[in-house]
């Protein structure tokens, strides 16, 4: 089991990135591995709409969230299980960002 991931230096400064499975719990679609910012201080994941609609994640509901900003704004979560290494998180409750955007691991549990 892989338990030490190198800092990606194209973040400036260097940041930790982990590779992510992401299912989003359909038959219909096959779970997918997508690179993604760890982010310990963030109360939430968020991933990119492309990736939760590509393995078919279910809508949860529209949430308010704020950035640094303080700035809130509507949001939508989706339910997907996410496995990092050999753990695998269920239930894990999603921020969808735009497609473009990066995915950011944060806090996984509820």
């Amino acid at each position: 089991m892989k338990s030490h991931f190198e800092y990606d230096r194209r973040y400036m400064p260097s940041a930790p990135v982990v590779p992510i499975t992401v299912d989003g719990y359909s038959e219909n679609t096959d779970p997918i591995t997508v690179s993604a910012l760890v982010d310990s201080g963030a109360d939430g994941t968020m991933l990119p709409m492309r990736i939760l609609e590509r393995v078919g994640a279910s809508f949860v509901d529209t949430v308010q969230m704020s950035g640094v900003t303080g700035i809130q704004q509507p949001r939508d979560r989706y339910r997907v299980r996410i496995k990092i290494g050999e753990f695998k998180i269920k239930g894990v409750d999603a921020i969808a960002v735009a497609s473009n955007g990066e995915a950011i691991a944060g806090r996984l549990g509820q």
